[in-house]
């Protein structure tokens, strides 16, 4: 490839994680010149989900809400809900990761939606989930609820 952009470096370093191609993916960002929070985030995601994902560690709920969290945590609402939803046993603590991230991210209605799911399959809030909810209630405005 003649011209080489952090763009199409950063969609080549996604698609190598991807298919758990980690030495390869280590190599192109070596090269790397420039690096941004989107190809830092690409490379964190790939030393960390999809080497789970590819050497066989098992996504038990510790796992499970320690990567939901990171996605939470970075942004990336849609692969912590996916890794959320395939998650056995959640506990209190899953939820809460999960209010907390649709919470700080303006997603007050997903928040409080998850917060009665969780009632609603009997896990037992903490005082973290209502302090959580109420975080999530000024975040989006909905101090009412």
């Amino acid at each position: 490839m003649l011209d080489r952009s952090l763009v199409s470096y950063t969609t080549m370093l996604t698609c190598y994680t991807k298919h758990g191609m980690l030495p390869e993916v280590r190599v192109l960002f070596e090269r790397m010149g420039v690096k941004d929070v989107v190809c830092w985030n690409v490379m964190i995601d790939g030393w960390v989900h999809s080497y789970v994902e590819n050497n066989g560690v098992g996504v038990n709920v510790r796992v499970g809400t320690a990567l939901a969290d990171m996605y939470c945590k970075c942004g990336s609402l849609d692969n912590a809900r996916k890794v959320f939803d395939v998650m056995e046993g959640k506990d209190v603590v899953a939820w809460n990761s999960m209010i907390i991230g649709y919470g700080i991210h303006g997603f007050g209605d997903e928040a409080l939606q998850l917060f009665h799911d969780m009632c609603y399959v009997e896990v037992k809030p903490s005082d973290i989930t209502f302090v959580a909810a109420l975080t999530t209630c000024v975040h989006a405005g909905l101090v009412s609820k």
